[in-house]
């Protein structure tokens, strides 16, 4: 039997009970009582860039309906993108390695959410939030306070290291989709660079960690006892 075919289903239904458990965890991550920051991440941006917000620079040079679309799109895709990036995980042989730099992830970001709720730039800079002004829009997130640090960014990464494992030409294409997602929820009010610059180093970082600890992939071949055909 293929192992293949076992793991597979197996990876994507992983997948989907961590999305919904640490979903519901922080959702009620602000409930907590801990204060909402924001003026720490704004800062930071404007440190970065000359005393320039990010998101307002965007917003008021390069505004276009097409690019509103396009960003959206990007943006959505975050609710989807592990599912088949644990198939090519297990494709690739670091299974293993995936779902525990996914847990990982989950486990620091609840923490920090918990101890520091931040708001993103729409909500507490003065900047539109695009998704609310172009469509219909029902949060999927479920916490408005939750910015630091982007686990949309942060999946992402996580998707660009697990597509490297196919080479060269395949991790470049991992990295212009990470890029177009920070590009993307910059543009659309809904992190500061900040948060996305810890969601890039939660992944790279919980991915190295776990490189460390977990063995080598067993392979994927069925194992025949010695001295048969």
């Amino acid at each position: 039997m293929n192992t293949r075919l076992v793991m597979y289903p197996l990876m994507l239904t992983a997948c989907g009970l961590l999305m919904l458990a640490a979903g519901g965890l922080r959702q009620g991550a602000d409930d907590v009582g801990f204060p909402v920051q924001h003026a720490y991440a704004e800062a930071l941006d404007r440190f970065l860039f000359a005393g320039i917000l990010p998101t307002a620079w965007l917003q008021d040079h390069v505004r276009f309906g097409w690019l509103d679309q396009a960003a959206k799109v990007i943006h959505l895709t975050h609710f989807a993108i592990m599912f088949p990036v644990g198939a090519l995980a297990v494709r690739a042989g670091v299974a293993q390695r995936f779902l525990s730099t996914f847990v990982m992830m989950w486990l620091i970001a609840l923490s920090v959410h918990v101890v520091l709720p931040t708001a993103p730039p729409w909500l507490a800079s003065d900047v539109v939030r695009v998704i609310a002004e172009t469509s219909t829009f029902q949060d999927l997130d479920g916490n408005l306070v939750a910015a630091m640090p982007s686990l949309h960014v942060g999946f992402a990464t996580l998707a660009a290291l697990v597509l490297a494992q196919f080479g060269k030409l395949w991790g470049v294409v991992g990295a212009t989709y990470d890029a177009a997602m920070c590009f993307s929820l910059t543009y659309l009010g809904e992190h500061y660079v900040v948060d996305e610059l810890a969601g890039i180093a939660l992944a790279v970082g919980a991915w190295r960690v776990v490189q460390s600890g977990v063995p080598q992939p067993i392979s994927l071949r069925v194992l025949r006892p010695s001295g048969t055909a």
